[in-house]
């Protein structure tokens, strides 16, 4: 099985997670600080050629109602220019409250470093399931 790379897009950081093995238990990787939209693509790309990922999970950040807004069509366009760059097959998930999940795993001091590549494991746990039910939305 080639490993799956979840990707957790917020305003200043990209969280990364992984899959890598046959027991399909995510777990994170690092979190990386965001810079211009080339750099992120960039090193994205970087890091997805690294790990050998074959397959790409990003959070789509739906508004509260289910509808996309502004950041999920620019999510939407990053999943579009990674699947370009490097062909893997890319898919999106409602990430809505991954980061709130995530944060209620961390102590106080752990917060800031941590939680976009936990948010990104959540992201790859309902990767999961999503696809357990047929209901997954491919790039």
């Amino acid at each position: 099985m080639y490993p799956i790379i979840g990707l957790d897009i917020s305003k200043s950081k990209i969280g990364f997670a992984t899959i890598d093995g046959e027991n399909l238990l995510p777990r994170p990787l690092f979190t990386m600080e965001r810079g211009t939209r080339k750099r992120d693509l960039e090193k994205c790309v970087e890091y997805l050629q690294k790990f050998n990922a074959k397959t790409v999970v990003i959070g789509l950040p739906l508004e509260r109602d289910g509808t996309l807004g502004e950041r999920a069509v620019w999510v939407r366009r990053i999943a579009r220019d990674i699947k370009h760059m490097i062909a893997p097959d890319v898919y999106l998930v409602d990430e809505r409250y991954t980061t709130v999940e995530a944060k209620e795993y961390l102590l106080d001091g752990e917060r800031n470093a941590n939680v976009d590549a936990l948010a990104a494991v959540n992201i790859l746990k309902r990767f999961i399931e999503n696809k357990r039910e047929g209901n997954i939305e491919a790039i």
